[in-house]
């Protein structure tokens, strides 16, 4: 099914333990992409199938939600960072299917969504989602930058702020009270302000914003701008050099 996420451990046998870590670390990583509502479409024992797709009253974009996951889940096989867009949530529904990866007798983790090919879960990726929660040095701060992303639903609520500094997305998490300002922000160059949580590298990762304000416009010329401005003859016929040195001398 287009709309379906489905879970295959492959397992020479499954007892109730194995049952119950892979159930809920896949309920886990579910629930932290999208609050709504999730219906089991297929349980099957013996290597373990499990499969969910939305309810009726859940109006996610599952496909945007699954490119999400999938673009995560393949880089976290390669290295520690926090995929963008996931929270620590995510992360942590990741980290807990360790438990299952290491049980004895499990050949590895399979996880399709949609109709993309499965995706092999290891025992790194998952170890690599767990590096990736660990607490970087967390400090005030503000960052300037474009909004380009508004989310809202559940216990969630979050903007995407392109920061100017390093041009790279980070997450503001917000509370419910500015739910409305919070919407008017999309393609607005804003300069945010709050508790700054970072990376174990450093980079800043997410911000509980404490307040903002709308900024101005950028302004100035660059380089290339200049060029030309003053047109051939800007120094009267005189070397470059020569009216430099009067400047000095006047």
């Amino acid at each position: 099914m287009h709309d379906e996420v489905r879970m295959h451990v492959r397992s020479e046998q499954v007892d109730v333990v194995l049952l119950r870590r892979a159930v809920d670390s896949f309920v886990d990583l579910l629930r932290a992409s999208d609050r709504g509502e999730w219906v089991v479409s297929e349980l099957r024992l013996g290597s373990i199938i499990t499969a969910a797709r939305p309810g009726a009253d859940n109006d996610i974009d599952v496909h945007r939600e699954f490119d999400r996951i999938i673009s995560g889940l393949a880089v976290l096989s390669n290295a520690p960072i926090a995929p963008e867009g996931w929270s620590d949530d995510m992360l942590k529904g990741v980290a807990d299917l360790v438990e299952v990866t290491e049980t004895t007798g499990v050949d590895g983790i399979q996880l399709s969504f949609g109709e993309s090919d499965p995706l092999l879960v290891t025992t790194q990726t998952c170890r690599n989602a767990r590096r990736a929660l660990e607490s970087g040095p967390v400090s005030l701060g503000a960052v300037t930058g474009q909004v380009d992303r508004f989310y809202s639903r559940g216990n969630r609520h979050e903007l995407g702020l392109v920061d100017e500094a390093t041009n790279v997305t980070i997450t503001l998490r917000y509370g419910r009270a500015i739910e409305e300002d919070a919407r008017s922000l999309i393609g607005q160059r804003v300069t945010a302000w709050g508790l700054i949580q970072r990376t174990p590298g450093g980079k800043k990762r997410d911000m509980r914003l404490d307040g903002f304000k709308i900024a101005a416009p950028r302004s100035g010329l660059g380089v290339d701008d200049m060029v030309g401005l003053y047109g051939p003859d800007w120094t009267g016929g005189i070397s470059s050099v020569d009216w430099v040195r009067g400047q000095r001398d006047d």
